[in-house]
């Protein structure tokens, strides 16, 4: 939401944005509204042909997808704040690139929750998992927040790198899909939060995020832009 100038005084005709709120920035900084064409954040077509969770599921498993960081060596903590909130809840720990440094870690977790943890290392499939999935933890990165948006996949975020990445949070929270949760404290407290009442809290942020309806980003600016060739 927090745009370049010089991006502004491009000489350009058009400018895709990836949601209402970064659009409206962008004509207060003076730009014509007919000009600014909200999008969506440009996310891998698959997210268009797959069907998230609904709102009226039954939460029982609570699936949980956790993508730690490499940098902070908090699995451990973070993991018994998630998986302690309720019996309900499963895990999936993504590892990514970072595999070889957290899979004894990982694994620690994973015996001492028998049945309630999966790990899984670098992966193509992360569409079809936060699809699958009632809740991602991760950082506050452009790609993952906005594929989280576009699978309506509430978030919690765990870290933030300050400026780079607190436009990502105030999108989140902007649209009521996430919010920060970046202690083990607080982790605990978001949980437990979410899963009251018949995972009322869950359902809402749900529902919110269906309303805003981003999953097709790089299809509609695809058409978008085609449109506007003229017919040789």
């Amino acid at each position: 939401m927090e745009i370049n100038t010089t991006w502004l005084r491009a000489n350009c005709g058009y400018w895709l944005v990836t949601d209402p709120a970064t659009r409206v920035s962008m004509m207060q900084a003076g730009l014509a509204g007919d000009q600014i064409i909200d999008t969506g954040f440009p996310v891998n077509p698959v997210f268009a042909d797959l069907t998230p969770l609904s709102a009226a599921d039954s939460c029982d498993p609570f699936r949980v997808l956790y993508f730690p960081t490499g940098k902070l060596p908090l699995i451990r903590r973070h993991a018994d704040a998630i998986l302690e909130a309720s019996p309900k809840v499963r895990m999936t720990i993504v590892m990514g690139r970072n595999v070889r440094k957290l899979y004894a870690r990982a694994r620690e977790i994973k015996l001492a929750y028998p049945g309630r943890v999966r790990l899984i290392g670098w992966t193509r499939k992360v569409p079809q998992l936060l699809n699958e999935h009632h809740l991602v933890i991760g950082k506050a990165g452009g790609a993952t927040v906005h594929e989280a948006i576009a699978a309506r996949c509430p978030m919690l975020i765990h870290h933030l790198v300050p400026g780079q990445e607190e436009g990502n949070l105030r999108l989140l929270e902007i649209i009521g899909g996430g919010h920060l949760a970046d202690s083990p404290g607080a982790l605990r407290h978001s949980m437990n939060q979410l899963l009251a009442d018949n995972a009322a809290e869950w359902r809402k942020m749900k529902n919110a995020m269906a309303r805003h309806d981003r999953n097709a980003g790089a299809i509609t600016a695809a058409e978008f832009i085609l449109n506007q060739i003229p017919p040789s």
